[in-house]
Order: structure tokens, then C-alpha cells, then sequence
């Protein structure tokens, strides 16, 4: 909610467009596949696809492809929608990218792809950062992979990953924008990060989660 709130600070009401790649926790399909025309209904209500810019993207890319089925049963794009809707009152459109090989190569390929097009669209990368550990442990796996993440430094952030054992679900999906914001020389600033337990009190076994901004040199 806090970079969500940060955008519409800057945004207002105008209509917006939005890009949001996150992970498929079944690992497939294996490409990145593009959710490209139709909508979404939530208990919020209907949400459009931004099928202009799924054609676009499709057409320069060589690696993702359109899918329906594959985002069947996954959630890592599906929770963002329902806070877009209500702080933009619907006045959006989305286009989702799910990845379910979520190694450096794909999010690097992904990343240039996504560079080609030719649009005013906001980025979202979603995922959840260390999982069920204690808050001491969690904040000390989180803390290590944000520094790599605001240092736009993805060979560390991956190493990181692996050395430290971060589960964080959508990596993939934070490597493209990471990607994405050292292509454009811009910066990626942490914002707020909490756990679970600070909602629920339950410190012995928690989930991070952080707000990460990504700016472009002329914000």
C-alpha cells in the first residue's frame, strides 16, 4: 500500500496503465506468459486488460506468449488488482505477466523486451520477501537482499538469494525491474518494509514484505 499511495501521490487521477509481472508458484508455464485481452473481476469489480499493450509487447518479444490458462490458480498478480481498483477507482487498465522460470536470463530478456515499448505504463514487480522464519532472522534475510535490490546490483541479488536463503516468492519479478531501472539510469529507494508479525503479533514464524520505489532520472 505504501508505493501505491507514493503513485498516486504523482498521478492523481488521470488513467493509468500498468504493467504487474509477478511469479507462478507451480513454476509454469515455463515462459513468461502474458495475460493479453479480456478483464478480471474481483470483489471490487471488473478490471480491464490492457490488451494494446499485451499486442505490443508480444510482438517484440521472443520469449514471453500469450497464455489465459497458465494464470489459472495463481495469486502473485491477482492481490495487486483489487488495491488498484480501489485507489484508482477503476480508471486503469493491466496488463499481467506471469513467470514461471524466474532465472537472471528470463528476467534480463523479459527486462529488454518490456524496454522496447514505446509506452506510458507504471512497472509493478510483485512478490513477498523472506518467509516463515522468526522476525530476527527474517528482517536480517530481507535487509541483505534490499541492499541489492536499491544497488540495482542483480548478479549479488541473485547470489544473495541463493547464499542467504531468501524465499521470496516473485525474485524473478523484482530482477526485471531491477533490470528495467538500471537500463533507464534511474535509482530504486526502499520506502517502508514490515512483516506479518506486526499485524499479527505471531513473531515466531513471519512473512516480509516491502515498498520499494523505482525513479527515473527526471523524478
Amino acid at each position: 500500500m505504501h508505493a501505491y499511495m507514493a503513485i498516486l501521490g504523482k498521478t492523481g487521477n488521470r488513467p493509468l496503465r500498468f504493467l504487474v509481472v509477478g511469479p507462478s508458484h507451480q513454476g509454469y508455464p515455463i515462459y513468461p506468459a502474458v495475460y493479453s485481452s479480456g478483464s478480471w473481476v474481483t470483489p471490487m469489480g471488473v478490471a480491464e486488460i490492457d490488451s494494446d499493450l499485451g499486442r505490443k509487447l508480444l510482438s517484440k518479444s521472443g520469449i514471453a506468449r500469450p497464455d489465459h490458462d497458465g494464470h489459472e490458480g495463481e495469486h502473485s498478480i491477482e492481490v495487486q488488482i483489487p488495491i488498484l481498483q480501489y485507489l484508482f477507482d477503476g480508471n486503469f487498465k493491466f496488463l499481467p505477466v506471469q513467470l514461471g522460470d524466474q532465472g537472471m536470463r528470463v528476467a534480463e530478456k523479459l527486462a529488454g523486451e518490456i524496454l522496447k515499448l514505446e509506452e506510458d505504463f507504471i512497472l509493478i514487480a510483485s512478490s513477498d520477501l523472506n518467509h516463515y522464519e522468526p522476525q530476527e532472522i527474517t528482517n536480517q534475510k530481507d535487509d541483505a537482499l534490499i541492499s541489492r535490490v536499491t544497488s540495482l546490483d542483480t548478479d549479488g541479488f541473485y547470489r544473495t538469494l541463493a547464499d542467504v536463503g531468501v524465499s521470496a516468492c516473485g525474485y524473478g519479478a523484482i530482477s526485471v525491474l531491477m533490470y528495467v531501472t538500471r537500463k533507464l539510469k534511474g535509482r530504486m529507494v526502499l520506502i517502508h518494509h514490515s512483516t506479518s508479525g506486526e499485524v499479527n503479533r505471531d513473531f515466531r514464524s513471519v512473512v516480509g514484505y516491502s515498498a520499494i520505489i523505482a525513479y527515473l532520472p527526471d523524478q
